[in-house]
């Protein structure tokens, strides 16, 4: 389901914009504010009584570019595929944004998205890092925590030969997320592929978590060198490694915007130019050359039908 009605897309591109700046360095993104205010947190922010209903807000905790996925989401109505392990990381991240900015629908798409780089990236794996880095960042029940659990058993299974998880590994990687995380131990418990690889060592974590709830505990992870495990991982991942995704989402609107008025009612869209330009050369040429409509940002397309030129720009 989208947020944004397409039947009426052209109406929604009224020409108020709103300025969001992410992270420390305060990337600016301006969008429209009829498409962000379909988000209830920045409803609430940009047409409230905060000081952000003068248009500006700042996120300095948010990451530039999944913030650039979620505009360019609002915007498509669409998450592009992940193609490699890096766009795991990517995907994560944003699911977390998605929820803490309470985006249910953006949820959903971003675990499908998630599904696919694992369908269609043999590479694409999961650490123990991720699965930390989720437990950290989500609550009890979150489908998050479900699908990363259920995919690690799954590749854990693969590399195990379906032959259990070996006694040490399973102490120093296992546990240590079923103390802290109780619903970590239910999920596994009653994953069918979990009963395979980690056998006997169901009871044995039970007994661990049961006792070891009130103890102090050094959650880092400590394995044997020699171990080989690829898949462990002690630290939490590289958020910063999606680079090749990043690059494609975070300047694809960038800040500047055009004005074109079209029909004998002159009927007004403000978009952004830079997609604007990439798609048709005649755009490009008006607003990027040296003539007047390119300098002013402004085009008149009086024998055009405003519906015709909503359509383009909706596709």
């Amino acid at each position: 389901m989208s947020l944004i009605n397409t039947d009426n897309f052209g109406d929604a591109l009224t020409n108020e914009f709103v300025s969001i700046y992410v992270e420390t360095s305060k990337k600016q993104f301006v969008v429209h504010k009829q498409f962000i205010c379909k988000i209830d947190y920045f409803s609430k922010a940009f047409e409230g009584s905060f000081k952000e209903s003068s248009g500006v807000m700042e996120l300095p905790d948010a990451d530039t570019k999944v913030f650039g996925m979620l505009i360019d989401w609002l915007y498509r109505d669409t998450l592009r595929r992940g193609q490699c392990q890096d766009h795991v990381h990517t995907f994560i991240k944003l699911w977390i944004l998605a929820h803490i900015l309470c985006i249910p629908v953006l949820c959903n798409k971003t675990i499908d998205a998630l599904v696919s780089v694992f369908a269609f990236c043999p590479e694409a794996r999961i650490s123990v890092g991720m699965v930390r880095y989720i437990y950290n960042d989500t609550t009890d029940g979150s489908p998050l925590r479900l699908w990363v659990v259920e995919t690690w058993v799954y590749d854990l299974s693969i590399q195990f030969g379906y032959t259990g998880l070996p006694n040490k590994q399973a102490r120093e990687v296992i546990y240590p997320l079923c103390v802290k995380n109780p619903d970590f131990f239910e999920i596994v418990k009653t994953d069918n592929e979990a009963g395979i690889i980690f056998r006997g060592d169901l009871d044995d974590i039970q007994f661990f978590a049961g006792h070891l709830k009130s103890a102090p505990f050094d959650f880092g992870l400590v394995l044997d060198s020699t171990s080989g495990a690829k898949y462990i991982d002690c630290h939490c991942f590289d958020m910063e490694a999606a680079k090749e995704m990043a690059a494609e989402f975070e300047d694809r609107l960038g800040n500047e915007t055009v004005k074109i008025v079209v029909g004998p009612k002159r009927k007004e869209f403000t978009v952004h130019k830079k997609p604007l330009c990439a798609s048709a050369s005649y755009f490009k040429k008006a607003f990027d050359g040296p003539f007047k409509k390119g300098t002013e940002g402004q085009i008149y397309l009086p024998e055009d039908h405003p519906e015709v030129i909503a359509l383009f720009i909706e596709w």
